[in-house]
């Protein structure tokens, strides 16, 4: 098996490399999933990474009850936590599966802050017959919880860890 080494470096963070054996993304052959899966969300547990573990847990409940985003305006504890994460230093001593793990579970969270209770059926309204309204225009955000921009406490990670697996957030 070749053993090559990922560049992690990032400007103004710490110079390492990441070992990598197999390459986790092959568009030829699996187009846009892994080849294999990365590190399970457990591995992020005792990284900086973990909020963002707590809160993927809580996400079916809060993001479909739009509490989602509520919560984590009102938590100034986890923001601290989550803004640590958008530190280079989060990222010293995980390994490139860790890495790929934080990048999808950070970027879950990102978007379920950003779709967080805007729709009609995310806030539990049914019409007559039972079933869910259909959205308004506008899309996702369309309704009175629109945001132009996301917070710090979830962008800086979120740029990080996009910035160093070298794809766009998701």
């Amino acid at each position: 098996k070749e053993h090559r080494q990922r560049s992690a470096t990032l400007t103004g963070g710490p110079d390492f490399k990441v070992e990598v054996d197999e390459p986790l993304w092959e568009v030829e052959n699996h187009g846009f999933l892994p080849t294999r899966d990365p590190a399970p969300v457990e591995a992020l547990m005792g990284t900086a990474f973990e909020p963002f573990v707590s809160l993927v847990d809580l996400l079916p409940s809060l993001g479909f009850t739009g509490a989602l985003r509520s919560q984590l305006d009102e938590d100034h504890a986890m923001q601290e936590k989550l803004l640590r994460c958008g530190d280079p230093e989060a990222l010293v001593g995980l390994s490139a599966d860790q890495i790929e793990r934080a990048f999808g579970v950070a970027c879950y969270v990102f978007v379920a802050y950003w779709r967080a209770g805007t729709l009609d059926y995310s806030k539990g309204l049914r019409g007559i017959n039972g079933t869910a309204p259909k959205p308004t225009p506008g899309g996702s955000c369309a309704i009175g919880g629109d945001i132009d921009k996301l917070p710090a406490f979830l962008a800086k990670p979120v740029m990080l860890l996009s910035r160093t697996v070298g794809r766009p957030p998701m």
